[in-house]
């Protein structure tokens, strides 16, 4: 999200991002709403699908509103006709488990966290966190990349790359929040992408 001061206008944007950390760039940003949850989703022409939803005050039911397709190598983006909106909007949580046959776990409630791998081999520990905010909670992942060397999942709008081994090692890729709605329901807040990208 972003914040304008001198206009007192906040924005939310959908961010690409290298799995090594090393860029990111926003494509597409909107004015925000509290009651709009978003979801994005890899296209297999290498395109971002951009969603976002209205509650129903009655149902609470998630209608979506808008949709855009982004070319985050060209910068065109198209908007996807109303006869369309919502198709395929929701990506799936991700592969859990890799070529090894491992497959991740996360578990955790109110601040307790474990990521474990379960696989031929046993069971390993890559991740535990004690009582570190007394609201935390895993939303979503954990998913394993394509080439199934590293482990992404996020919480809260916080994407986290785990990588198993004798040492397993965890660090934050983003630390984007995410707000009202799409808090509440877990929706999915990313999603991957097996190939490099030009971003600034």
């Amino acid at each position: 999200m972003r914040k304008d001061v001198a206009l007192k206008t906040q924005s939310e944007c959908a961010r690409v991002s290298l799995a090594s950390g090393s860029a990111s760039q926003d494509i597409l940003c909107w004015p925000f709403d509290h009651a709009s949850p978003v979801t994005v989703k890899w296209l297999t022409d290498h395109r971002l699908l951009v969603t976002v939803f209205k509650t129903s005050p009655k149902t609470h039911e998630l209608d979506p509103q808008w949709a855009k397709i982004v070319g985050v190598a060209s910068g065109e983006t198209q908007g996807v006709p109303v006869s369309e909106l919502g198709k395929g909007a929701i990506p799936p949580s991700g592969p859990t488990k890799n070529a090894a046959g491992e497959t991740a776990i996360a578990t955790g409630k109110d601040g307790n966290l474990t990521l474990t791998v379960h696989g031929p081999a046993g069971t390993q520990t890559l991740l535990t966190v004690r009582d570190s905010n007394a609201g935390w909670g895993i939303q979503s992942g954990p998913a394993c990349s394509p080439d199934g060397k590293w482990i992404l999942w996020s919480d809260a709008g916080r994407l986290l790359v785990t990588t198993p081994g004798a040492q397993p090692s965890t660090r934050i890729l983003s630390t984007a929040e995410v707000f009202g709605l799409a808090a509440e329901y877990g929706i999915q807040v990313f999603s991957q992408l097996g190939a490099d990208l030009p971003l600034k």
